[in-house]
């Protein structure tokens, strides 16, 4: 489940409620496919905020891996 994006003006943040596990997230850059941003994390069935790159044209994948 997603409660979407937001722009505070400062940074946009994917808000995420994610069942617990480990995940791997990397950021595209669109017109090129280059992962510009990736990271690895553990959800604990929480609300999560997973930062977007410094610019705003970037795509997000999440995997879960266990």
């Amino acid at each position: 489940q997603s409660s979407g994006l937001f722009d505070d003006a400062r940074k946009v943040v994917l808000r995420l409620a994610l069942p617990a596990g480990m995940y791997s997230a990397e950021w595209r850059e669109p017109a090129s496919g280059k992962v510009v941003k990736d990271e690895a994390f553990t959800a604990d069935g929480k609300e999560r905020e997973l930062a977007a790159p410094a610019f705003a044209d970037a795509l997000e994948t999440i995997r879960r891996s266990s």
